[in-house]
């Protein structure tokens, strides 16, 4: 649920104020990546030793996440163009698992080198073309997690097709109901890109 709630909020965040916000977008994506990671490592060690935080437990779960946060935020905001090379990496990768959602007979191997290539291709084209890059990516990619948010709750099997992609490299049969989620996705996208241009 919690999840569910940090990718609609976030998603919101990226969706209509990714460009004009990218420094406190970036700060907000290097603060959950690294205060989750705290969070699963904390947890991993639990799980190995359930007593190695004695009494402090509640303390150390909410202070470590929050300080790597911080850190993380901090790092992220501190390199501009890295951010902006990944988030334009992750808009290429994104359409590389929809253009490879058509191509039936794909390897592994070449499966693999789509997605890197039009990662790659995503970074540079975004720090070559910065603005225009940056609001489709932030529109498309903050889209994408409010609609995985609310999947979460409506179950229309939106989450499942990118999960079944991945691991079989074929497009499923789209539900009525994912076809509702994913124009809802494209609507919401195209809305962002014109709040923000």
């Amino acid at each position: 649920i919690v999840n569910a709630i940090l990718l609609i909020v976030s998603g919101v965040l990226f969706t209509f104020w990714g460009y004009r916000s990218f420094k406190g977008v970036l700060f907000i994506i290097g603060f959950f990546i690294l205060a989750y990671t705290a969070f699963i490592v904390l947890n991993s060690l639990e799980q190995q030793n359930p007593t190695i935080y004695g009494s402090n437990r509640v303390v150390i779960y909410i202070a470590v996440p929050v300080v790597a946060g911080l850190i993380g935020g901090f790092i992220l905001k501190a390199l501009f163009k890295v951010g902006v090379f990944i988030t334009g990496a992750y808009l290429g990768f994104l359409l590389s698992n929809i253009v490879l959602g058509f191509i039936q007979d794909a390897s592994p191997n070449a499966r693999l080198g789509t997605q890197i290539g039009l990662a790659l291709v995503g970074g540079l084209v975004a720090l070559w073309m910065e603005k225009p890059i940056l609001i489709v990516a932030t529109s498309v990619i903050g889209a994408f997690d409010i609609a995985v948010g609310v999947d979460y709750w409506v179950q229309s099997g939106f989450t499942d097709v990118f999960g079944v992609l991945k691991s079989t490299g074929h497009l499923p049969a789209l539900s009525q109901n994912t076809y509702i989620m994913l124009g809802g996705f494209v609507i919401v996208a195209l809305l962002g890109m014109a709040v923000q241009f």
